[in-house]
């Protein structure tokens, strides 16, 4: 049986004493739209969003007026916890006499709309866990393999397989070494067919070193093996 790490906390919903009613609530309402033949909210997205495979805990809610020129595009295999908030175009000048919008439905619906304020899209790369209540604002990148704490704020770009925690958010650690980092950002398994996937899972859910040494490249040399180098271009 796999143990959680000390780690595995920051990622936590907070206990609530609603939850178990909101759980309960949320599976019924589940069921009541597939009964009558609803799309679940995944196949209802925003314009401009785009979620890899077996991503999962994406809804619409979650993505503050993503537009063209602030997309999302969130990788394969993610996590997502409750609550989680990515911002588009949603930022306010803050060298202008004013930060509000007064181009918009709150002051003057009539007049032309303002140029988009945004520091741009948002990248979310595969097999990235990102705890409750999280919040990521435009033009970040999170990088493959990453883990972003309950109810951090990242406002910067998150390198591979590094966890990110607090208020703004900070690195905690890497999750592995640089060589072993390095390893899996070339084997890229996320691409894998899902019948590779199924079979190398017990891997996959296993200890790093077990796992590179298992997984030889082409030239039959383990992936454990090889030098540190930067992940190739993407």
């Amino acid at each position: 049986m796999a143990q959680a790490s000390e780690t595995d906390g920051w990622c936590a919903f907070p206990a609530d004493r609603g939850q178990g009613a909101f759980e309960i609530a949320m599976s019924l309402y589940g069921k009541f739209r597939k009964a009558i033949g609803l799309p679940r909210h995944r196949d209802q997205l925003p314009a401009h969003v785009s979620v890899g495979r077996h991503s999962y805990g994406v809804t619409r809610h979650m993505f503050i007026r993503p537009s063209a020129q602030a997309p999302c595009r969130i990788g394969a295999f993610c996590a997502f916890a409750e609550q989680v908030m990515i911002f588009g175009q949603a930022d306010h000048p803050t060298d202008r006499v004013s930060s509000y919008p007064f181009r918009s439905e709150h002051f003057m619906a009539d007049a032309p709309p303002a140029e988009p304020v945004t520091r741009g899209p948002v990248t979310i790369g595969n097999d990235v866990w990102v705890g409750a209540r999280a919040i990521i604002l435009s033009g970040v990148t999170i990088g493959d393999g990453a883990v972003i704490g309950a109810g951090a704020v990242v406002a910067r770009d998150v390198p591979p397989y590094t966890i990110m925690a607090g208020n703004p958010a900070r690195p905690v650690r890497k999750r592995f070494s640089d060589a072993q980092i390095a390893a899996l950002l070339a084997l890229r398994w996320w691409d894998w067919p899902d019948e590779k996937i199924a079979r190398m899972e017990p891997l996959l859910y296993g200890e790093i070193d077990q796992f590179l040494a298992a997984v030889e490249d082409d030239t039959g040399s383990p992936l454990s093996n090889q030098s540190p180098h930067p992940p190739p271009g993407r």
